[in-house]
């Protein structure tokens, strides 16, 4: 490694990133849908009540229960996180305490952390019933995973569910009752709340005491949610006014009654919302990520759209038009994205005379081709590493994605085509090179064969896309095809691989030979030389940071191993590969090669492909023995031979710190420090160290860490930092 400098203090060149003091203040005003479909019946509630074995409140007014313990992990809420939680008689929960008040106000509110699905002065003294518990029932899990707008991939590891059954209003009136519930679900990392209201179950508003009158009028119910900043909150849009009497027959995931809320970040973000760009509105997208091969259909949220507006969205610099598709929803479609990892996301609205009338800004994260979760996924009995040629294999994807699932439509039986696309190094672009198969049925599989391809050995993807011959499918009122929008430009890719045709060993003997002619004599050792020797055994390998476990495709390159590591090292790197008994291995075919490239950025990403691995399928595919030496030659395994274990730098504590070189001193600095910085300039370590506090909040005689930023040659830069629920 390069020499490393002292810590100096920063005072320019920092890299951290410019965080805002204060979260700014979101009122989000969430779609309204009134729809001819069934309202969500009573019986299509998450079960409670004695069969369940619920807790519940007794006949009350006015009273709460709590602390109810949750489950682990903790509770995520407007970026703090908790480990129980309050039950309230009047329509809400609460967090660090309960609350007895009866007349809703109006958000924010400072120092009440509530989830309030429908906050009204309740009263069970005549009538009705609050029930609540934790669950883990596993089919209820899955049942939350199957709601509306649920993120895939999501797993709840428990279930509060609070019931608010048939309850009448104050004062012990039972003429008039509601029926509602709050479904509250976390991993830890990511929480939902879901409230369902059931058919015809809404019937009253307010209770005598907040100026209600038969149940109605006064100061009607609330719903929605608060973070006890003052600040931060969200609200259904018939909140503090008649309308909430008809909260059953609206939604925001187009099923009336159910309406679905991720609360775990500073800010509630719901589709549909749409605000008056005179309230400067901030703009979102759904999804957050997706191929830096580009063709994701984003939906835009946010502002309040009109047709006349021209749309633009820029991903990472790169401008793609908008499409209206109404007053709360803009469709825009991924250019192929300049690099992989994070991108700034930009909408801009101009009116008829060209004139910016809003501009906003988010975060989009830009998936390397070798993404470990594609949309589309193959399955072949030949191998996970390359496609075979002339031999069937099939294709799986998830059928509800190929249309954004928050678009609705007039009709969904569209067809899809099946291309295969392949990498130009040169052009740096994806090109089309055949389609496998042609308007078919949007099913989410298919069987394929590749037949006509015209290169020998090259990396491709396949996209499943919307087929021209879907005819007139249309989206929402305005009729706008589905056809012209996403025909050409929408794509559900897969993870990037290789094509290699077993009929062409002439061919590919020539391109090993080619190849093998191209690289300098000497680059074989002097790579070796650049590059730290790997562990000698698996045990050493497990115990060093610098090396992380990589076995994906380790049949087809490295048969024999049974655990390979990949380490990389500034743009170059390795893999180490072991045999069962634990020991290295070194030379073809099971051992570990060095790599001229390291796949940690986009542009080196491809130069790994077509310098290192292509390669190897050149040379060692067909011709183990007569070619394969030959590759090794040029990219050779490390013997481990002079291997020391790294020792790790840390800090902690007032701060303590441990250099490279294990030397120990305190530093009680306040501000942003260099931490490591290499003579080469090629990576930076950052720090920010911050006054303590104690346990009172106040500040003490102390500093400690608050964040780390780190940034290697022309990477983005990677920070940490302490947020109010940990890092």
């Amino acid at each position: 490694m390069a020499a490393v400098s002292e810590m100096v203090q920063r005072r320019s060149g920092s890299i951290f990133r410019t965080v805002s003091a204060h979260p700014v203040g979101i009122s989000v005003a969430i779609l309204i849908i009134s729809s001819c479909t069934q309202a969500i019946p009573l019986e299509d509630f998450y079960p409670f009540g004695n069969e369940t074995f619920d807790a519940q409140l007794p006949p009350n007014d006015d009273g709460f229960a709590g602390p109810v313990n949750l489950p682990a992990p903790l509770f995520p809420f407007y970026d703090e996180l908790y480990e129980s939680i309050f039950v309230n008689n009047n329509g809400l929960l609460s967090f660090l305490e309960g609350l007895s008040q009866f007349t809703p106000e109006k958000f924010p509110l400072p120092d009440r952390k509530l989830i309030a699905p429908f906050w009204a002065d309740v009263d069970t003294l005549g009538t009705g019933v609050v029930w609540y518990r934790n669950t883990t029932e596993a089919a209820l899990l899955e049942k939350f995973m199957t709601e509306p707008q649920i993120q895939d991939g999501f797993t709840p590891s428990y279930l509060f569910i609070a019931t608010w059954d048939h309850v009448g209003y104050y004062a012990s009136n039972v003429n008039k009752t509601n029926t509602f519930q709050c479904v509250l679900a976390t991993d830890g990392l990511t929480s939902y709340a879901v409230f369902l209201y059931a058919d015809g179950e809404i019937q009253w508003t307010t209770g005598d005491a907040s100026g209600g009158i038969d149940g109605l009028n006064g100061t009607e119910g609330h719903a929605g949610f608060n973070a006890g900043d003052g600040v931060n909150f969200a609200l259904l849009p018939e909140s503090d006014s008649p309308e909430i009497i008809s909260v059953d027959t609206t939604s925001n995931v187009k099923v009336p009654g159910v309406w679905v809320f991720q609360i775990d970040s500073e800010e509630v973000v719901v589709e549909g919302v749409c605000n008056s760009i005179d309230l400067q509105p901030k703009a979102y997208i759904n999804p957050r990520s997706g191929p830096q091969q580009g063709g994701t259909a984003v939906i835009v949220t946010g502002p309040c759209f009109e047709e006349s507006y021209k749309i633009i969205c820029t991903f990472g610099g790169r401008e793609v038009e908008g499409i209206y598709i109404s007053e709360q929803q803009a469709l825009c479609i991924s250019p192929q994205l300049p690099s992989f990892g994070r991108l700034t996301f930009k909408l801009t609205l101009q009116n008829a005379t060209d004139i910016v009338v809003f501009e906003g800004e988010r975060m989009f994260y830009a998936l390397d081709p070798e993404n470990e979760n594609p949309a589309v996924k193959i399955v072949s009995t030949e191998s996970d590493s390359y496609l075979p040629y002339a031999t069937p294999f099939k294709v799986t994807w998830n059928a509800d994605e190929v249309v954004p699932r928050s678009l609705t439509l007039v009709s969904d039986s569209f067809k899809v085509n099946i291309n295969l696309y392949r990498y130009i190094m040169d052009t740096e672009q994806w090109e089309f090179l055949e389609m496998l198969n042609e308007a078919i049925d949007n099913t989410g599989k298919a069987d394929v064969v590749i037949r006509q391809l015209s290169c020998d050995a090259c990396p491709v993807a396949i996209a499943v896309e919307v087929s021209d011959n879907s005819g007139p499918i249309s989206i929402g009122r305005k009729a706008i095809s589905v056809v012209d929008i996403l025909v050409g430009a929408a794509k559900l890719w897969s993870t990037f691989t290789h094509f290699v045709k077993r009929t062409t060993a002439n061919v590919l003997q020539d391109l090993c030979q080619e190849w093998c002619d191209s690289q300098p004599d000497n680059i074989g050792q002097d790579l070796l030389d650049r590059l730290p020797p790997c562990p000698p055994t698996v045990q050493r390998a497990q115990l060093d940071n610098r090396f992380r476990l990589d076995n994906r495709f380790i049949e087809t390159f490295h048969p024999g191993a049974e655990n390979c590591f990949r380490q990389e090292y500034f743009n170059e790197g390795q893999e180490c590969c072991y045999g069962s008994d634990g020991s290295l291995l070194v030379g073809p075919r099971g051992g570990g090669t060095v790599d001229r490239y390291t796949p940690n950025s986009l542009s080196s990403f491809w130069n790994h492909q077509f310098e290192d691995v292509l390669p190897f399928l050149y040379c060692c595919f067909s011709f183990v023995d007569q070619l394969c030496p030959q590759y090794y030659q040029k990219r050779p395994s490390s013997d481990g031979a002079g291997y020391r274990l790294a020792v790790p730098a840390c800090g902690f504590g007032d701060p303590h710190i441990v250099t490279l070189d294990t030397l120990k001193y305190t530093f009680n600095g306040k501000g942003e420090f260099t931490l490591i910085e290499t003579t080469d300039n090629k990576f930076t370590l950052q720090g920010r160290m911050v006054a303590a506090e104690g346990d009172t909040g106040a500040s003490v005689a102390a500093t400690v860490f608050s964040a780390i930023v780190g940034k290697q040659d022309y990477s983005d830069a990677v920070q940490l930092e302490l947020s109010r629920r940990g890092i």
